[in-house]
């Protein structure tokens, strides 16, 4: 059953004010659409903006994480560290390896070098894992024998104290003036 307007000869139509009404309704529903659609891809440049710089100071960081987790206590090489360096034992897949990092203040970048203990392998050469960094420090949490309890040194000799309990790593970064903080367990010495 079909309702028929009235009105002239009996012909169905729209008039003009439900015209005007229906793309009202349309209208505000395309600019919400697009104000939806903008501001959705203003979301994604700014989780896309999330530099590749920040992602791989991430990753770096995480790395130098999981090798400091698998530090041992190997007196050939033993573990000693600066502010700016750390060098220590590492088992990895193949055996105990050399592992060291640095952070140079010229380039403000943190540096791995990996050296083989196993007779006959090649080292890895040195290479970037951090780039972009500045206000590099690291410290070490030990006892301190000066003031009879434990805290973070800003030096390391496990000659003398064995290995650290855990690592302190902070910098910031240039491009962004992100600041990055991560204290790092050492297993082995717990």
């Amino acid at each position: 059953m079909l309702l028929q307007k009235k009105g002239r000869g009996g012909k169905g139509g729209f008039t003009l004010v439900e015209v005007v009404v229906v793309a009202a309704i349309f209208g505000i529903l395309g600019t919400t659409l697009v104000a939806s659609f903008s501001t959705g891809m203003s979301v994604w440049k700014r989780a896309a903006g999330l530099t590749y710089s920040y992602r791989q100071t991430i990753v770096g960081l995480e790395r130098l994480a999981m090798e400091l987790r698998r530090v041992m206590n190997y007196p050939p090489v033993g573990f000693f560290g600066t502010g700016t360096d750390c060098y220590f034992a590492n088992i990895a897949s193949d055996g105990v390896k050399n592992v060291s990092y640095r952070y140079d203040s010229h380039d403000g970048a943190l540096f791995r070098l990996s050296r083989n203990l196993s007779a006959g392998e090649e080292d890895v050469p040195e290479r970037k894992v951090i780039a972009g960094i500045g206000n590099f420090t690291m410290a070490y949490y030990g006892f301190n024998s000066e003031t009879g309890s434990y805290g973070f040194l800003p030096q390391w000799n496990s000659t003398a104290r064995g290995l650290p309990m855990a690592v302190k790593v902070s910098f910031a970064s240039v491009d962004g003036g992100r600041t990055f903080e991560k204290v790092i367990i050492v297993p082995a010495a717990q």
